[in-house]
Order: C-alpha cells, then structure tokens, then sequence
C-alpha cells in the first residue's frame, strides 16, 4: 500500500515558488489530492479485471482476489483520516477524492478525464501562493462560480482570462491599484472583494456603476485609499441590486458624516460595514445624502486628559532641612503629537513649546509617506497641557483640544500608529534678586577681589561675633522657612529642566473598524500595574487608593509594637550596663520595609467625531 500522506509532502512545490501563474498553482494542488494513490484511482490494490458499470459495487469473494482490495473497505480507507490530504482549497476537492474511489475511470490521465476534472470544480480557494498573474488557462474551469486568490501579488485581473460563471471574485490583499482590466468584459458578479489593495485614484470611481456590475448585491472595498466620500456614492447610486457595501479602513470612513450620508444616499443598502441598517438610522439620517456640500473631507479628533496620579512627592518637598534659596519649583505636563490642524489657532501653546526652544528632542518632526507613497508627508506638533504643580491624591489636568485634519491618508495611518502620551517634569530654581547681585551687573570685578588686591582684610578674617550673628541669622530663616514659600522681592529664574517621567502608546486602529471614542487608563510607570478590580476601585474612590500608602500606622501604635517600645524604656533605665548593647543592635530589626510606590496613571480620553443624526452636519 502507498501512502498517500508522503506523496503529499513531496508534491507541494507552490509553497516553495515565488512567483508563479495561477493555474499551475491549481495543477499543484490536484496532485496534492493524490488520485492515483491508494485508495484512489487504479493501482495494484485493485484487481485489474475490474471493468464494472457505474453504479456496480458489490463483488464477490470468488471473483476477487485476496490481494485485492473491496470497494467499501476502499471507501472506508479513505474516510479513516490515516491517507488524509488537505481539502480545505475547494469544496469539490474531498468528493472527488471519494470519486477517484468509487468511480476512477473519469479522472484518467488522459484528455477526457483532464476535461472531467476543469468542469467539476465550482470553487476554488488558492491563498497566500504567491501568484502574480491570472493566466488564460484559468477559462478552462467553466464551471467555477466562486473564486478566492487572497494574499497573493496580483497586480492586473485580464476579464477574459475568467470563467465567464464566475458568481462570487474574492482579491484581498493583493497589489491592485486599478480595475481597468477587469471591466473590460466582466462577469455577472454577484459579489466582488477588494478590501487591502491600494486603489485610490478618483478615476477609479467610474468602474464601479451598472456599466459594469448590473448584477452586484455585495461589495467590499475596505482599507483602501479611498477619500472622496460624495463621488464615490455618487457612482454606487447607480448599482440596482446592492445590498452590502463595506467601506470601513479607508480615509474617507473617517469622515463624521461618513455612515449618515452613505445610507441615505444609498437607500437600497442593508448592511454597512458588516453592520445592520436598523430602521432608526435611516430615519435619523434622512436627507443627509443630498446635502453634499456639508460633507467635507476631513476628519476631526478630540484628545481630553482628565487626570495624572501616583507621581512620588518631590525632594524639594519632602525635605524639612534644606535651605531656604534657591527655591525649586516642580510642575508636571503631559505631551503628544498630532498631525498639523487645517485651521491654525493662534493660542495653541504646542505650536511652539518650552520644549522646543529648550530641548531639541521635542522638536517638531515630520511624518514619513503613508503605505501607499502616494500623499505628501504631513507635520506633526507636540502639543502639550498647562504646567501643573504636584498635589497629593490626583493632578487635575483638565485639558481638552479638538484637532481638524484634512489629509485623511496621513490620518488613516496615523491613526494605525496610536497616539504617544509622555508625562514630563519641569523643575524650576529661582533666586533672589539682591543689591549686591545689581551691583556685580554693573562691575564685573567683585568687591571681595578689590579687598585682596588692596591687601584689606577679606570676609573670611572676621571676629567670631560676625561668625555668631552668621548663625544667627540663619536660624532664624530655617524657623520661617515654611511659612515663606517665595521671597518678597525680585527673583531671577533659571532656565527649567525637562525630564520624562513616562510614556504611553494609546492604540485607536478601533476607529477604523467604526468606534468613535476611547477612554484609556494609561500606565506610565511607577509600582506594579494594578489588577482590573484595583484600577475599578480607584476609579470609584481614587482619595481612599491614593490616601492608603500614607494612613499606615506608626511604630508605636499597634497592639503588636507596644512590648518592643516597653523593652526600650527598661533597657535606658539600665544605662552604664552591658546589657545595653544588645538592646541598639537590635534595634534595626524593627523597622518598617519600605512600601512599593503606586503606580503613575494617567487617565485619557480619544474621541472621533461622527454624526449621529442629520441635524449634527448643521453644529460647530
């Protein structure tokens, strides 16, 4: 007996070919069915006096010989999944196995059964094959109707090089950026799919009308570079019998009027992007369709960032004993980057950022083409919130800016990136502004350098009374050090200081597939990411989470540290002793482990305008 399994592996060279014509691929894949191999088709498992009708398959044990195989253990070999083969290319492709069983004399090697074996097929599903050309051998299969060449590299599609029963001509993710060729005589499609390629001429539109496709009901041009929304409807108007129409992942989806218009345009649709057209839409929607001029091409995208916890306490806080000069002044701000607004704001503050006078890596950049090469690159600004100081449960930012986009290609695969969110620490010192400081402005010699070369005596030669009122005076300052925060005349300022924090990549490929808004807890850093149920809670009472690193109980407090602190106070009565040693030593023992510090999250929010009803076209 033959295996059929080995002849598999040894007869699939279309995996290994690059780039090859689609019917040899087909030739591949029949030889992987192995129809002449046990225990299909003719071979010395069968008794070669078997000349039997159609229809006849029962023979008795006289007639056959032992080393022969019966008919219905055949079948039974062939349905035991130890010779099974993939058939997942066509439908037709596991009966005729089971054909080349019980009839296999119609898939002879010979012209008949080649013919037999063209007009058996009606659908044919050949992926990922590296095809590159649909060549005129394909027109022998007459009776296909359903034809699938997905992930290939087929750049042209000759009509007449297609059965002309084709029903159903499925070309995803291929390299088509026109269908001339395939309106030159095209077959009566009932369904024809172009999703992932890279259309996007206009003039592309005039081929897609009852010209062409009387007959279409199903149409996907999904996550092309489709962006004029009104002159494409305009030309599927015409299409009669279309009923689903799939136009997510192209730029012209992200338009807000985008569902609205296209429903109302196209009255005779009952799906839309994979989803239902409910009677409610079409109502709220009405008249949309022939208000054109309210449908412009661009899109518009509202960024909000609420809030920024978990930042640890600044030094410059934390710290009771420094010194009351310089003061340090530490805020927070949150950054990201957005494609250029069609209309300019004079009060935008990210159009020229602290940063990007100080620091040069927050310099403005420019974006690289989009995937298709076929749009002019676009730049992007950094944008960034008001300067906030830090407080104790959460930083309001309360920052909420709407962006207008016209280059929608670039916006599309904007979008595929994400939004990158950095949160940045602005440290300020400042000074105060003494006469001696105006002084040393006017003469650059200092007085102290005068005194030396005259040979007086410096400042450093002093009694000890000048030393003691020194002192005095600066204890003094450290008693009122906390109540004056700033100085009461001038100060000077140094140039601050940036530091990132942390970063977020804020995903939104969902408003391709037709969402409108993302609210996103973004963590940046910090302790370990809380579990879902913790981030909830926070969000429920974020003053308890955030107030919990600093109601522990002190040493002395708890039931279980009052014996400890009783030890102590025995082993100082017991001062001069040996015994007291010990007692230091230990000490160390009872400290507390440090506490992990809570996680930095900063709550953001990314919405996509859309019109819900037709009375939105009319509001700013």
């Amino acid at each position: 007996m033959v295996d059929g399994r080995t002849h598999l592996k040894m007869s699939s060279p279309c995996s290994l070919a690059t780039q090859q014509a689609c019917y040899n691929v087909f030739q591949d894949l029949l030889r992987t069915l192995c129809l002449q191999e046990f225990p299909c088709g003719f071979g010395t498992w069968r008794n070669p006096k078997d000349k039997f009708a159609e229809g006849q398959y029962s023979i008795t044990t006289k007639d056959y010989g032992i080393q022969y195989e019966k008919m219905d253990v055949l079948q039974e070999y062939l349905n035991s999944g130890t010779w099974d083969v993939d058939t997942s290319w066509s439908k037709e492709a596991a009966q005729l196995r089971s054909l080349a069983v019980s009839e296999p004399w119609k898939i002879n090697d010979d012209a008949k059964g080649t013919k037999f074996i063209h007009h058996f097929f009606k659908s044919l599903r050949i992926i990922d094959k590296q095809i590159t050309d649909l060549d005129s051998n394909m027109v022998l299969l007459k009776n296909l109707e359903n034809l699938t060449l997905s992930v290939n590299l087929i750049a042209e599609i000759p009509s007449e090089n297609l059965p002309q029963k084709l029903k159903v001509l499925e070309l995803c993710t291929n390299r088509l950026q026109s269908i001339v060729s395939l309106c030159k005589r095209p077959p009566p499609l009932l369904h024809l799919g172009l999703s992932h390629n890279l259309l996007f001429n206009t003039d592309e539109y005039k081929f897609f009308t009852v010209e062409y496709w009387p007959t279409l009901m199903s149409l996907d041009l999904s996550y092309n570079n489709l962006t004029e929304l009104v002159e494409l409807v305009d030309r599927l108007a015409s299409l009669p019998n279309l009923r689903n129409l799939i136009l997510q992942g192209n730029p012209l989806s992200l338009i807000p009027g985008y569902r609205g218009h296209t429903i109302d345009a196209l009255r005779g649709l009952t799906i839309l992007d994979d989803v239902q057209i409910s009677a409610d839409e079409k109502h709220h929607f009405k008249g949309l369709g022939k208000k054109k001029e309210l449908i412009l091409d661009e899109a518009c995208l509202t960024v909000t960032i609420e809030s920024l916890s978990g930042i640890p306490m600044p030094d410059e806080l934390k710290d009771e004993e420094r010194d009351e000069f310089p003061v340090v002044t530490t805020e927070y701000i949150v950054q990201y980057d957005m494609l250029k607004d069609v209309v300019q704001q004079t009060d935008d503050i990210a159009n020229a950022t602290i940063e990007d006078i100080v620091n040069k890596e927050f310099q403005p950049c420019i974006i690289s083409k989009s995937r298709s090469g076929l749009t002019e690159p676009s730049e992007i600004i950094v944008h960034e919130s008001e300067a906030k100081p830090w407080t104790e449960i959460a930083i309001n930012i309360d920052m909420k800016k709407a962006h207008f986009v016209d280059d929608l290609v670039t916006f599309r695969d904007f979008i595929k990136k994400g939004i990158n969110f950095k949160i940045i620490s602005k440290q300020t010192l400042s000074w105060p502004v003494t006469p001696t400081d105006e002084l040393n402005a006017a003469t650059p010699e200092s007085p102290m350098k005068k005194s030396n070369k005259d040979g007086s005596e410096t400042p450093s030669k002093k009694g000890k009374d000048a030393k003691g009122k020194e002192k005095k005076i600066k204890s003094a300052k450290d008693k009122g050090k906390k109540k004056v925060k700033e100085p009461g005349g001038e100060v000077r300022s140094d140039p601050p200081t940036f530091t990132e924090v942390g970063t977020y990549l804020v995903p939104l490929e969902q408003f391709l597939e037709g969402d409108r808004k993302v609210s996103e807890q973004c963590y940046c850093g910090g302790g370990p990411l809380p579990s879902p149920e913790e981030l909830e809670k926070q969000k429920l009472d974020p003053q308890e989470e955030m107030k919990k690193p600093d109601t522990k109980p002190s040493r002395g407090k708890s039931g279980k540290r009052k014996t400890p602190s009783a030890d102590k106070k025995k082993s100082k009565t017991s001062a001069g002793k040996k015994g007291n040693k010990k007692h230091e030593v230990e000490e160390p023992e009872e400290k507390e482990e440090p506490t992990e510090p809570p996680p930095i999250l900063l709550q953001v929010g990314v919405e996509l305008k859309r019109w819900d009803t037709a009375a939105d076209s009319l509001k700013l």
